[in-house]
């Protein structure tokens, strides 16, 4: 991992663990102070990332982000280096009032060459002014897709969302990397998370002691995780039904669990649910319904 990519991602845990202390601390109708990293000074034992107050409770945190796939992070960033520019230029051709978003799989390894570019281009251009049309014909629908295979113009697979900006004056378009067609089973996301117990919990439970709060806050950078051919599961619904079981098993389970899933749609926000508080687990609602308490953090960028 380069200097640069690695200082962006302290920032980032830094951020995201001030975020997981703040809403703790309002939960329980009380201020959050005293932030430390202890993992930063701390070289004469495995540190916990973060530690903080709640009122006059002290608390021990470790964060960690649950990739869909080994290299996620970097080939996300890669991307967003390759097709950041063009996306900015494109924003002018398209129709007013048209919020697009175009999904790039991650393992995708650049352009492929200008003529995909302009292939991909004139493909937007296209049917971006049909998804206008269908959207304002049928006011019931919400949001419109186009998809586009892998062919010899455009040599991965594409999908362009669009929905009418409700200010109506502008719009706007943007990319997101997703995990889809990562081809990776759903076993080996499970796996990733009984890693990240394992290397988590031992060591909150020794800097937690008798009478400090451990929390344990886990990030998942995109909704969905490819399982197969057409079948894609949230990684949010995942997590949480593995998780109470894994615990269960163990002498060591966090006190607190908090998801975060930080992929960016360009709205803004970030989603968070509370899996586990002391001895209550969030599982129990209806089904289509998500697990868990959640609240949303605006104006928070990964």
């Amino acid at each position: 991992m380069d200097t640069d990519l690695r200082q962006q991602r302290a920032e980032h845990t830094k951020h995201i663990c001030v975020l997981c202390a703040r809403w703790i601390a309002e939960r329980k109708g009380v201020s959050a102070t005293s932030y430390n990293f202890p993992d930063e000074v701390v070289r004469s034992r495995p540190a916990v990332d973060f530690e903080f107050s709640a009122g006059d409770a002290q608390h021990v945190l470790e964060h960690t982000v649950l990739e869909p796939f080994d290299g996620y992070i970097e080939l996300k960033r890669a991307l967003a280096a390759d097709f950041s520019a063009w996306a900015s230029a494109m924003e002018p051709k398209l129709p007013k009032g048209l919020c697009c978003k175009l999904q790039l799989p991650a393992r995708l390894q650049g352009w492929g060459g200008a003529s995909a570019r302009e292939a991909l281009e004139a493909w937007i251009l296209e049917v971006a002014p049909e998804m206008g049309r269908d959207l304002e014909s049928e006011t019931s629908r919400q949001r419109v897709t186009r998809v586009r295979a892998a062919d010899c113009g455009v040599p991965f697979n594409v999908e362009l969302s669009g929905e009418l900006n409700p200010r109506g004056s502008d719009w706007k378009f943007w990319f997101r990397v997703t995990a889809r067609q990562s081809c990776e089973d759903k076993s080996c996301f499970e796996r990733r998370i009984q890693r990240a117990l394992e290397r988590k919990l031992p060591k909150l439970k020794s800097w937690r002691g008798t009478c400090k709060t451990s929390v344990l806050l886990l990030e998942v950078p995109d909704h969905t995780l490819d399982i197969g051919p057409g079948r894609m599961l949230p990684s949010s619904d995942i997590a949480t039904n593995l998780l109470p079981p894994l615990c269960t098993e163990r002498r060591d389970a966090p006190d607190i669990i908090v998801l975060v899933d930080t992929q960016d749609d360009g709205n803004g926000y970030w989603l968070w649910w509370c899996l586990k508080w002391d001895e209550q687990w969030y599982e129990d609602l209806e089904p289509g319904e998500r697990l868990g308490e959640w609240w949303h953090e605006r104006g928070c960028r990964g």
